[in-house]
């Protein structure tokens, strides 16, 4: 049974900047977690400072060597490094992710929801993203360098969103994580994208060795294009219906995201401290 909702943070450079609404979203998420778990931050010393002082506050923290050993610049990896060290059963979430309604499943891996699937979603935009996040770094980096048989495991037609990643089964997680790192592509974790090594990969390895996995969504239910171009009662009654939000376009629509937040603070009844940075 899963009781721990797990965070990490490493302070690495990274496209969304940690400003006002990271922390703002970041607290909103935590609070949400604790409705149905305790939480449980990962980290290094120097990132678990910088997180208290924007306010942040967990139920226990582990200074992870791993991740304060790690002098890298994908920020997937102490995520990974992360999940590696589990050993009980957990949901690990992002920091711009929001729970409404406590997730389940009853598969080993469990995933949000797929962004895209291929199967079902083909349109040029959709194209453009997977090759532009997953096929150009394969083939400028990867295709050469490993055999056909490693290269056959990798899925093309669906890609996960790790978000809020549920774990029931932590060791082979755990195992596969590690192998990715140390044989599958152990030279090329810095010039690969992030989310081919945290999601495509862990994906492509859990089919390759037929472990029970599942979306609990068949499409990302929050949508922040499609919200911004509904009239207000619509927009309320879009955002009430939400049981699971993820805001990861914060960086690029700051107005919308705090209109979101507003919402979600007061339907969770929290209430807001400022943030020092």
């Amino acid at each position: 049974m899963v009781t721990e909702a797990i965070y990490t943070f490493k302070k690495l450079k990274h496209y969304k900047p940690f400003d006002e609404t990271f922390f703002r979203l970041a607290k909103l998420s935590i609070y949400s977690a604790e409705q149905f778990y305790s939480t449980v931050l990962y980290t290094d010393n120097d990132s678990l400072e910088f997180l208290t002082n924007g306010g942040l506050k967990f139920d226990r923290v582990v200074l992870l060597d791993s991740i304060e050993e790690y002098n890298g610049g994908n920020y997937a990896m102490p995520k990974i490094l992360t999940m590696i060290s589990r050993e009980e059963p957990y949901i690990h979430l992002d920091f711009d992710s929001i729970l409404i309604d406590k997730p389940e499943s009853k598969a080993q891996v469990s995933f949000p929801f797929p962004e895209p699937d291929l199967t079902k979603l083909t349109t040029p935009t959709h194209y453009e993203f997977v090759y532009i996040a997953y096929v150009k770094c394969f083939v400028e980096h990867i295709m050469d360098k490993i055999d056909y048989e490693k290269q056959s495991r990798i899925k093309w037609n669906i890609f996960p969103n790790n978000s809020a990643l549920l774990v029931n089964k932590p060791k082979i997680v755990s195992e596969i994580f590690t192998e990715i790192i140390t044989e599958f592509v152990p030279d090329k974790i810095e010039v690969l994208n992030p989310t081919a090594i945290e999601q495509q990969y862990l994906l492509s390895h859990l089919e390759y060795y037929g472990i029970d996995y599942d979306f609990r969504n068949t499409t990302d239910t929050f949508n922040i294009v499609d919200y911004r171009t509904l009239s207000d009662k619509k927009k309320e009654y879009y955002l009430d219906k939400q049981k699971y939000v993820h805001i990861s376009h914060y960086a690029w629509w700051p107005d919308i995201t705090k209109e979101v937040l507003d919402f979600f603070y007061k339907k969770l009844n929290l209430i807001e401290k400022k943030t020092i940075l």
